[in-house]
């Protein structure tokens, strides 16, 4: 039995996949959307604007991060 509020343990899963599938979900929408927006700005120069660039920019942070985790596990270390 648990306490008023809390969660139980088979509903507990669901959530916690619930959760993971939205976090793919918006993962695949950040990475498509930093692609489109990259090539918007090399192949439409109508598109070029500093705030267009600095979303872009922004946007694509995440993505970074993620390629300096990959490069971290696969290789251990990094010396700057």
């Amino acid at each position: 039995m648990t306490e008023r509020g809390q969660v139980p343990p088979p509903s507990a899963e669901l959530v916690s996949l619930a959760k993971q599938a939205l976090f793919i979900g918006a993962a695949l929408t950040e990475l498509a959307a930093v692609l489109l927006a990259t090539f918007l700005l090399v192949f439409r120069p109508r598109y070029i604007s500093v705030m267009n660039v600095a979303m872009t920019l922004l946007g694509a942070i995440p993505l970074v991060l993620l390629g300096f985790v990959v490069f971290i596990l696969k290789f251990g270390h990094f010396h700057i």
